[in-house]
């Protein structure tokens, strides 16, 4: 839905690929719209925040330290 996926190290398979999608336009302006969706949904800055947060909270606890609680 928002990209094409290819096995690494093939450039035969990229290009094709890429220019599946210069030839449909169509579908290449879909998968921009749902890739612009689906970061702007999962990467809000509230979320980012909270995640950083769940991070610190794990290496403090992974270490021992209870001072944070």
């Amino acid at each position: 839905v928002t990209g094409l996926l290819v096995e690494p190290n093939n450039p035969g398979e990229l290009s094709a690929a890429i220019i599946s999608l210069l030839r449909d336009k169509d579908r290449a302006q879909n998968m921009g719209q749902e890739g612009r969706k689906f970061v702007e949904q999962g990467y809000t800055m509230h979320k980012m925040i909270h995640d950083m947060h769940k991070l610190y909270l794990s290496l403090l606890e992974s270490r021992g330290d209870k001072s944070h609680q």
